[in-house]
């Protein structure tokens, strides 16, 4: 197979595709490894041996290490975005995408979930935590008049957002029924875009709706925690409401 020709951007507007392309791939690539580690089994009532448990634990740490590398990818090619004057893009279209949205040979998917409420609301909790995070993410690149010790608190916020919310609960999510229609079947994440990214141009504004929707979520997970019973909510609750009183003194 003949190697295929180098990409050559002409102008600043391809270059700005190329990069928008690049940041959808390498978010996308985030997520399915994300999906993997939240599907691997962790107890010994699902069914594993003790080295099987073992053998886990250890993938489940490779692939976090994974993530957070897709994830540093995703600021590169944001870094790059914005140093040619463009916003980040932080959009991408929802799974499954098989090769006909990307070149010949991309796929992107994962295993859908349905219809159990309980399950429901657990994946509404997760896909409003990733939205947020994908907020503080566009605030980090796109800001205005923060200062460096608020920067570095945004990108503390987006990475525990990650690992201290998303990964308990996506944890859970992987434990919970997909629903009657589907027996023997668990759920997983879906990492659904419900709309797409804003920016609020003045930082005032922008950090109390991000501490609002944060606040938000914490209590929506203490809802669920107190109705299912769940240790997971409480822990994402915790977590979320850290977060919260993390940006509260910018606002």
């Amino acid at each position: 197979m003949s190697a295929e020709a180098p990409i050559r951007a002409e102008s600043r507007e391809e270059l700005v595709y190329l990069l928008s392309q690049a940041s959808e791939l390498e978010h996308g690539l985030m997520c399915e490894y994300l999906f993997a580690m939240f599907s691997l089994k962790r107890q010994a009532k699902e069914g594993p041996s003790t080295d099987q448990l073992e053998a886990a634990g250890r993938w489940d740490r490779m692939i976090s290490g994974v993530a957070a590398q897709e994830m540093l990818h995703l600021a590169l090619v944001s870094n790059l975005l914005t140093a040619v004057g463009a916003v980040p893009h932080f959009e991408r279209p929802n799974f499954p995408q098989q090769a006909k949205y990307y070149p010949p040979g991309v796929q992107l998917a994962l295993v859908p979930f349905g219809e159990r409420a309980t399950t429901a609301r657990v994946a509404d909790l997760f896909n409003g935590t990733y939205e947020v995070l994908l907020q503080l993410l566009l605030r980090f690149f796109v800001h205005s008049d923060e200062t460096a010790e608020e920067l570095t608190m945004l990108a503390d916020a987006a990475q525990n957002a990650m690992f201290g919310v998303l990964k308990p609960i996506g944890y859970l999510l992987t434990s919970l029924p997909v629903g009657p229609g589907d027996p023997g079947k668990t759920a997983g994440p879906t990492f659904d875009v419900y709309r797409t990214g804003y920016l609020l141009p003045h930082r005032h504004a922008a950090w109390v709706v991000l501490h609002e929707r944060l606040t938000g979520l914490a209590e929506a997970c203490a809802a669920a925690a107190e109705e299912t019973g769940h240790e997971a909510l409480d822990t994402a609750e915790g977590n979320l409401r850290s977060l919260a009183g993390l940006l509260a003194p910018g606002i």
